[in-house]
């Protein structure tokens, strides 16, 4: 991970951190107080990811 810049989704049961090309990079299930199972915040080689791709999308800063 090259920067901290993340947004944070949920509904106070499950929340997620989302970087800017929509990877969640932090997440724990079933609850908040639960393991992660997405946590390359952490470990950017081992802790998995999961991410959003739109075909056709251009990232623009």
């Amino acid at each position: 991970m090259q920067t901290l810049d993340l947004a944070v989704i949920g509904n106070s049961v499950v929340s997620a951190l989302i970087d800017k090309q929509g990877s969640y990079v932090w997440h724990c299930h079933p609850r908040l107080d639960a393991d992660p199972i997405f946590c390359t915040l952490l470990d950017a080689e081992n802790g998995g990811f999961m991410s959003v791709e739109l075909e056709g999308f251009k990232f623009s800063e």
